[in-house]
């Protein structure tokens, strides 16, 4: 991590990720998307990839980005809770700051466990309820992130992801913080040799 990001953390947290990127910083959405590529492996399915599908397409990843909404760059509009794809098709799946969107994440989950192949991995990344909250109030630049849309969640607890996790037949490979700890990435897999690929 660059001196500037560590030094430059609350304009990046309560920045615009554009406004972030234009100033030469990481911003949290780029930080996110980095750590992530770090234990992709393709082909690639990002659920809640949002406007743009950056993840895929930044990343230069094998894959999909799926949305509900029928964003610009996204490929596949569809519900998490219904994935429109064969049982074992995707190495990684992901819900980058997207799973405390659902009003259902166990039901978002099982539909994920379903399409992973047998070495396959779902990354999830989270900001702790409280930054959550404090960046939703100041999104000043996106006006809807002022009010917590029904279902929406400002967040998980740790415990709160693990549960979710091991309810739905994950097995937790690895939990990587980052963001100078106010964010976490879980590796998780439904099959023991998920966990033990290298990266």
């Amino acid at each position: 991590m660059k001196l500037m990001d560590i030094l430059s953390l609350p304009l990046r947290f309560l920045l615009s990720n554009d406004r972030v990127d234009a100033l030469g910083l990481t911003s949290v959405q780029e930080e996110r998307m980095r750590i992530c590529a770090r234990y992709a492996k393709e082909p690639v399915l990002d659920i809640g990839c949002g406007e743009g599908n950056l993840f895929i397409r930044r990343k230069g990843l094998n894959g999909q980005g799926l949305d509900i909404f029928p964003y610009r760059g996204v490929d596949i509009c569809a519900s998490s809770y219904y994935l429109p794809f064969k049982n074992g098709v995707f190495h990684t799946i992901t819900f980058i700051g997207s799973l405390n969107y659902h009003e259902n994440p166990g039901l978002a989950l099982k539909e994920a466990k379903g399409v992973l192949n047998w070495e396959g991995r779902l990354l999830i990344t989270n900001t702790n309820s409280l930054w959550s909250r404090i960046r939703h109030a100041f999104a000043w630049w996106k006006p809807e992130q002022y009010m917590i849309k029904k279902g929406m969640r400002y967040g998980f607890s740790n415990s709160e992801i693990i549960a979710l996790l091991t309810s739905n037949g994950f097995i937790i490979c690895k939990v990587v913080r980052y963001f100078l700890g106010i964010s976490s990435l879980y590796v998780a897999s439904p099959y023991a040799e998920g966990c033990n690929t290298k990266s």
